[in-house]
């Protein structure tokens, strides 16, 4: 899977989500490379928009907006 160009309003909407995780303790990682990512996605041609990691919980976001949803 070939992931599009994110477009501006994608770009602010993923700070935006980095900005909540990050204030609410997550670890974040914004357009992660391979090695950030868990462990089930290293297999896929998937690369998620943001990744937020806490002691607990993991969030993984692909962001889209009408104009690059599929």
């Amino acid at each position: 899977m070939v992931n599009m160009p994110n477009t501006k309003r994608e770009l602010a909407r993923i700070r935006e989500l980095a900005r909540e995780y990050e204030s609410k303790g997550f670890k974040v990682f914004i357009e992660p490379r391979t090695k950030d990512l868990p462990a089930f996605l290293r297999p896929f041609d998937f690369s998620p928009d943001l990744i937020a990691r806490s002691k607990r919980q993991s969030y993984v976001v692909e962001v889209s907006s009408r104009d690059t949803a599929e």
